[in-house]
């Protein structure tokens, strides 16, 4: 918040891949957020169905979404929600 600069001067990039097991639909499945590059992973699939979107994002700026952090862990248990996650971060 005391910066004068974006990016910031002292950035430093990281490239993350998508990793599975072909099952990463929903926060329980296999998917995840890596630093190395994929070999031979399987394919992940899933079904949209009109009828039933993820609504969490309609109607609002995504900046606003991130300024107020709201929980959708319910979104991340949809079967037809790929996810893909990091493990805890050690450092801010």
């Amino acid at each position: 918040r005391y910066e004068n600069e974006w990016p910031l001067a002292r950035t430093k990039y990281t490239r993350y891949y998508l990793h599975s097991k072909g099952s990463a639909n929903t926060s329980t499945g296999d998917g995840s957020l890596g630093i190395t590059e994929p070999g031979d992973e399987a394919v992940d699939h899933y079904v949209y169905d009109p009828n039933m979107p993820v609504t969490i994002a309609m109607e609002q700026q995504y900046w606003y979404l991130a300024e107020t952090l709201k929980n959708r862990a319910y979104v991340e248990r949809r079967e037809d929600v790929l996810v893909y996650s990091t493990g805890k971060l050690e450092k801010d």
